[in-house]
């Protein structure tokens, strides 16, 4: 799912979700809401041996990846986590 009205355009991801978060551009609270009920695509699988070769673009994973690079905070990481843990779940 992206906003359009948020985004700004339909080719946005989670991680410029985030990315335009931590630049001010969206509140705390639209960008839970983004990205907590986000379509996610299934995560990258494992080969068996490896514990993940590669990132899948529009998975959950690029969440985690900015929460890494800073982009998104603790308490905003754990909210879309909540989120997205009662949508799916």
């Amino acid at each position: 799912m992206t906003d359009l009205e948020l985004t700004g355009d339909d080719e946005a991801t989670p991680h410029d979700i985030a990315k335009r978060f931590s630049q001010g551009e969206i509140s705390q609270e639209e960008t839970i809401r983004v990205l907590g009920n986000w379509e996610y695509v299934s995560d990258a699988q494992t080969d068996g041996y490896n514990f993940l070769i590669f990132d899948i673009p529009g998975s959950f994973s690029e969440v985690t990846q900015a929460f890494t690079e800073g982009l998104l905070d603790a308490d905003t990481y754990n909210a879309i986590i909540d989120v997205a843990d009662e949508r799916y779940n």
